[in-house]
């Protein structure tokens, strides 16, 4: 393995916006100041589950690189509303709403086009920038769904609508989803839609080519609605979950009778398998220092230790980097 391969094996995802001063910036500064976002790249550290030999039963993990510039990618924030009825996941939601945010505002400030799906909530954004730019755009007739045929989901959900606690609605609880949580910021420039044809319509007009998506809940919301994994990829776009900022609606007392958190893992890995890759989110918020000017790389080479150090959180790269073995780059 060359080193060029080897370097290539400890990136994650990573925002390239050097400061100029290093000398490595892949950014330009316009006549007003401010830097341009249009040379700005992203490297997703994707990872999915491929059966060898087919048929075995036997699942090995394959993680690729992919490089993407961020005025292509969009990240999608599925239906982390203000209220939810099963008070677990309601919990779950606030909590992971503060890294979520971060993340969000991370992307956001280089360039990746953020959309909020909290679906049927759209009222109460009617007369807002963020709604209207998302339904005006103009009609793309998205391509003849693919026909794909794939096991049922792993998850079980007949006990307590899949919720692992109160189900407030069988409890005289009357509240209900008005809006997405304030706890992730709508900024701007974002768009705000729940329906798949306005986000596909979005993404043409944009040239967005990577989407991104991350909320609640992956046995459901996530998967099934029409801005979902599952239509996302009947209609050939390139998507990924973000599998740290997510969560299943699950009640252990379902098969496959596990805790909630490994059956959360069990859905994440079912995606894995037969829909579309997943990433990890803490790449996201590394985006100083670095640079692609040597052949694409991500990063200053005399500073390959450091590096490798601080992408630990994209999965199991740094044990990787130091037997030599690094992820494809596609």
């Amino acid at each position: 393995m060359n080193f060029l391969e080897t370097i290539l094996g400890v990136v994650g995802i990573l925002f390239v916006s050097a400061p100029t001063k290093s000398g490595f910036s892949t950014s330009e500064t316009t006549n007003d100041g401010t830097k341009s976002r249009s040379a700005i790249n992203l490297f997703f550290c994707e990872q999915t589950r491929v059966e060898t030999p087919k048929g075995s039963g036997e699942w090995k993990i394959v993680e690729t690189v992919q490089k993407v510039p961020a005025t292509s990618t969009a990240i999608l924030i599925c239906d982390m509303w203000d209220y939810h009825p099963c008070q677990p996941a309601l919990a779950r939601c606030q909590a992971m709403a503060g890294k979520m945010n971060q993340v969000v505002a991370s992307a956001r400030n280089n360039g990746v086009q953020i959309i909020h799906s909290p679906s049927g909530c759209m009222e109460a954004y009617a007369d807002t920038t963020q709604r209207q730019r998302m339904i005006e755009v103009p009609h793309v007739e998205p391509p003849e769904p693919l026909d794909l045929q794939t096991p049922t989901f792993p998850l079980g959900t007949d006990t307590n609508h899949g919720c692992d606690g109160i189900w407030d609605w069988d409890h005289g609880g009357t509240q209900k989803m008005t809006r997405q949580t304030p706890l992730v910021e709508i900024a701007e420039e974002d768009g705000i839609s729940d329906s798949g044809a306005d986000v596909y319509n979005f993404m043409r007009q944009r040239g967005i080519t990577k989407l991104l998506i991350m909320g609640v809940h992956t046995n459901m919301c996530v998967m099934g609605r029409s801005f979902g994994i599952q239509q996302m990829v009947k209609w050939q776009v390139d998507i990924a979950l973000v599998r740290d900022l997510t969560d299943a609606m699950y009640n252990p007392a379902d098969p496959p009778y596990v805790n909630h958190d490994k059956g959360t893992e069990l859905m994440i890995e079912y995606i894995e398998k037969y829909w579309c890759p997943s990433i990890p989110s803490d790449c996201i918020l590394m985006n100083s220092d670095i640079s692609n000017t040597y052949l694409g790389l991500p990063f200053p080479i005399f500073n390959l230790n450091r590096t490798i150090r601080s992408l630990a959180p994209c999965g199991r790269l740094e044990t990787r980097i130091r037997r030599g073995q690094a992820p494809r780059l596609r």
